[in-house]
């Protein structure tokens, strides 16, 4: 079995070609599916929900459909650890300041002059809006 390891898909799908077409050269053709079905079986986890998503369709893509699917997918996949900060108390510290920033001070009535919550209904005084009957 050949595993992708830390390589590259690129390399790791260059493995998987270079091992078929020697296979083909001795005598022993290896089928498009059995190339991706290697392919897939070897990328490894941070590729589970990739490979889950082929393995429902009624068809594989070809290995050639297959390469380009994967490209996509593993430089999404470095783009958005590449947004992630290396250290997690950074976006604690961060977040906790941007939160500060934009902190607005505590609603309260203006006309009710601190007595309650809820806002005085418009056309009622504060007296009135408060005064038990």
């Amino acid at each position: 079995d050949i595993k992708r390891g830390t390589r590259t898909v690129l390399e790791y799908l260059n493995e998987i070609k270079n091992v078929s077409d020697q296979l083909v050269a001795i005598g022993h053709p290896v089928s498009d599916k059995d190339k991706v079905q290697q392919a897939l079986s070897g990328l490894g986890t941070e590729f589970d929900i990739f490979c889950t998503t082929l393995e429902v369709l009624p068809i594989l893509p070809s290995f050639e459909d297959l390469k380009a699917k994967l490209f996509q997918h593993e430089a999404s996949r470095v783009q958005r650890q590449n947004l992630i900060p290396c250290n997690s108390h950074n976006v604690l510290i961060t977040g906790t300041h941007a939160l500060q920033g934009n902190r607005t001070r505590p609603w309260t009535s203006q006309t009710g002059m601190g007595r309650g919550i809820l806002p005085t209904p418009p056309g009622m005084n504060a007296t009135s809006a408060t005064s038990r009957r």
